[in-house]
């Protein structure tokens, strides 16, 4: 969720958790393995909040420097983790119906940028409808924190709260968060059952859609064409991107394999 333009959701397509993670908190909301799934999340959280505190201030450094050219190798991560998708949606050939459910994706991704700018910008809780609107500016965080493609803190940027949240949480400005995070909480609930829900009846129209979102954080990332010296960065990272996807989905592949009767 550091990285600008990336999502949560397509890290964790690419290291083969996010369907997983999703059944994890559908199970809970359904009371079946609670103890299971609640070591599972546990242990996944402190991994996501350790890599938070270790990782925010060195990526901060390496992006005002190397931005432009670690861009490229975000584009390559990205691009690795579109014949995953295909491979877990367990399509056997591409028909139109799939190249019509990728469309989809990528355009309800891409329409987050519709919502009118600073929809939500509200400095602090002094009333009930400030409490609902930070609600559903929770909502809509969970949205971005479950769907691959849609970054957690573009979703801030448009919503016109993203210097308050930073602020409010350098200040533990627990009211302003607490509404907030009862959405993020509610969202995450509601729409991993939900998700759940579709990738076990239509999982291939399912997987289609979301490989329509992951393919729609290109833009987001792209930093423009690479000129002279610096094409000569820039494509070894993004061949270098695809290939630690590559690498890993297929040790994947192969301990899934193995895991199998």
């Amino acid at each position: 969720m550091l990285l600008p333009g990336l999502s949560g959701g397509t890290m964790a397509i690419l290291l083969g958790v996010y369907e997983r993670l999703l059944k994890a908190v559908s199970d809970i909301t359904k009371r079946l393995d609670i103890k299971k799934n609640l070591l599972f999340l546990c242990v996944f959280s402190l991994g996501g909040i350790a890599g938070i505190f270790c990782f925010s201030h060195i990526l901060s450094y390496i992006l005002s420097a190397f931005g432009f050219y670690l861009s490229f190798l975000f584009i390559g991560l990205i691009a690795g983790t579109i014949p995953l998708i295909f491979r877990e949606s367990e399509a056997k050939e591409v028909k139109a119906t799939d190249i019509l459910f990728v469309a989809l994706g990528v355009i309800a991704s891409l329409s987050i940028k519709l919502i009118p700018k600073k929809l939500l910008d509200i400095s602090s809780v002094s009333s009930f409808p400030d409490f609902l609107l930070l609600f559903m500016a929770g909502l809509f965080i969970a949205i971005a924190l479950i769907l691959p493609g849609i970054s957690v803190s573009y979703t801030l940027l448009i919503l016109g709260i993203y210097e308050r949240v930073l602020e409010a949480v350098k200040t533990a400005d627990i009211l302003y968060l607490l509404p907030i995070g009862a959405g993020v909480i509610a969202g995450i609930l509601l729409f991993t059952r939900m998700l759940d829900y579709l990738m076990t009846k239509f999982k291939r129209a399912t997987y289609m859609i979301i490989g329509g979102f992951v393919i729609s954080c290109i833009p987001n990332v792209f930093p423009g064409l690479p000129k002279g010296d610096d094409l000569l960065i820039a494509l070894p990272l993004l061949i270098i991107g695809f290939f630690i996807v590559y690498i890993i989905t297929r040790r994947k592949a192969q301990f899934d394999s193995k895991e199998k009767p």
